[in-house]
């Protein structure tokens, strides 16, 4: 058996409380405290979104999918950023697109 199955993700995590996200780290003086987190701008609260085709094989003998799976991402993030923290740059530069391969079912 063979099936092709094109699919769309959508989703989005929220933080409803911001000020009960924090940290623990241990300050200059060895003492452990809890900071505040800072979330990054455009990275938190924004929509995120995938888009592709899934190619399944049912093994015959052993009776499972062999799965193939080209996904795109179209709201990748591809930016450098400066650490709120830190005030060091880094970057976060999530692929185009992928493809991935499983062997049996997911749930």
């Amino acid at each position: 058996m063979l099936t092709l199955a094109p699919f769309f993700d959508l989703g989005n995590a929220w933080v409803l409380k911001k000020d009960q996200l924090t940290r623990q780290i241990i300050n200059a003086r060895g003492q452990l405290v809890k900071v505040p987190v800072m979330l990054l701008p455009g990275t938190n609260s924004s929509i995120r979104t995938s888009t592709g085709m899934e190619l399944q094989i049912l093994l015959p003998v052993i009776n499972v999918p062999f799965r193939v799976i080209y996904a795109i991402n179209p709201n990748r993030l591809d930016r450098s950023f400066v650490g709120p923290t830190t005030g060091s740059p880094f970057g976060i530069h999530e692929k185009f697109n992928e493809f991935k391969f499983t062997i049996g079912r997911t749930f």
